[in-house]
C-alpha cells in the first residue's frame, strides 16, 4: 500500500459535440486527432473520428467541462516500490555480470552501467523521501522482484561454475537484458504517471524520470545488442563488437532496430 501522499493525478477532458452526441475524450486524444486529420474530432464528416461517443439524454446540451480521472494510488505505490527494488537488485546483478565478462569492452560498459545504477538507487531514494514514502516498506510485488533478481544472480553463478567463460558471459548478458527489461518498463510507466500528475507529485516524478530515462534506454538496448553479437560470435560467425547499438548510441526501440539492420554494413 502506498504510504506516501495520496494526491489525485487529474487528467483534463474535453467534451466535443457531435450533432446530438458528445465525445468525452482526454485532451491528449483530442490533440492527437487534430494532428492526424487537421480537424477537430467532433467535426461533422470527419472520417478519422473513431472515439467512443455517448448519446446525451433528450434536451441535454453539450457544454465544455473538466473531469478529473484518478489513477490507482495503491498501484502507483506498488510500482514505485518495485522500481526501488529493481534498482537495488540491478546493482548486485551488474556486480556479478562484470565478474563474468570476458570481453574488455563489455566489462567497461557494464562498469559504467553499474555506476549509473548506483546513482539510480540514490535518485529513487530521494524520490521516496520527497513523496514521504518509506523505503523499507515491503509489498508482494517487491518481494517477487527481489526473488527474480536473486534467481538471475544464481544463474550467473551456475554458469561461472561450469568453467566455460564464454558461456558464462553469454548467460550474464541475457540476465542483464532480463533485469533491464523490467527496469526500463518501470521507468516508462513512471514517466506516464508523471505526465498525468499534478503539483509536487508531478515535479518529483518528472525530475527523477528525466535523470534516469536515457541511461535506462542505453542499458537495455545496448546490452541486447551485446547479447546478440556475442551469441553470433559463439556460433562461429562474424560479429560486430562493440555492437551497432553502442556505436550509434541508440536510446529508442526504433533506433535499436535500425542499428541491428545496419550490422551487415559494419562487418
Amino acid at each position: 500500500m502506498w504510504q506516501g501522499r495520496q494526491n489525485s493525478l487529474p487528467v483534463s477532458t474535453e467534451v466535443v459535440g457531435v450533432q446530438d452526441q458528445t465525445c468525452r475524450v482526454s485532451t491528449l486524444d483530442v490533440e492527437s486527432e487534430r494532428e492526424a486529420s487537421g480537424r477537430n474530432p467532433g467535426d461533422a464528416g470527419n472520417p478519422t473520428c473513431n472515439l467512443v461517443c455517448h448519446r446525451l439524454p433528450a434536451g441535454t446540451s453539450a457544454h465544455p467541462e473538466t473531469k478529473e480521472i484518478r489513477v490507482n494510488d495503491a498501484q502507483v505505490g506498488e510500482l514505485l516500490y518495485q522500481a526501488l527494488e529493481t534498482e537495488l537488485g540491478g546493482v548486485e546483478i551488474y556486480r556479478k555480470a562484470i565478474s563474468c565478462a570476458v570481453n574488455d569492452d563489455l566489462r567497461k560498459e557494464w562498469e559504467k552501467y553499474l555506476s549509473e545504477t548506483e546513482n539510480h538507487v540514490r535518485i529513487v531514494e530521494q524520490m521516496f523521501e520527497d513523496l514521504d514514502m518509506d523505503t523499507s516498506t515491503e509489498t508482494p510485488g517487491r518481494a517477487v522482484v527481489r526473488h527474480k533478481g536473486h534467481a538471475l544472480i544464481e544463474a550467473m553463478k551456475m554458469a561461472s561454475e561450469s568453467g566455460d567463460g564464454v558461456a558464462a558471459q553469454l548467460v550474464a548478458a541475457e540476465c542483464v537484458v532480463e533485469a533491464e527489461t523490467k527496469d526500463h518498463a518501470n521507468w516508462e510507466l513512471i514517466g506516464r504517471i508523471a505526465e498525468k500528475a499534478s503539483g509536487d507529485t508531478k515535479r518529483v516524478l518528472t525530475d527523477a524520470y528525466e535523470q534516469v530515462e536515457e541511461e535506462e534506454d542505453m542499458h537495455l538496448y545496448h546490452t541486447m545488442g551485446w547479447a546478440r553479437e556475442l551469441w553470433i560470435e559463439s556460433l562461429g560467425m562474424k560479429a560486430v563488437l562493440p555492437p551497432p547499438e553502442e556505436e550509434k548510441k541508440v536510446t529508442t526501440a526504433i533506433g535499436a532496430s535500425r542499428a541491428e539492420q545496419s550490422r551487415d554494413d559494419m562487418l
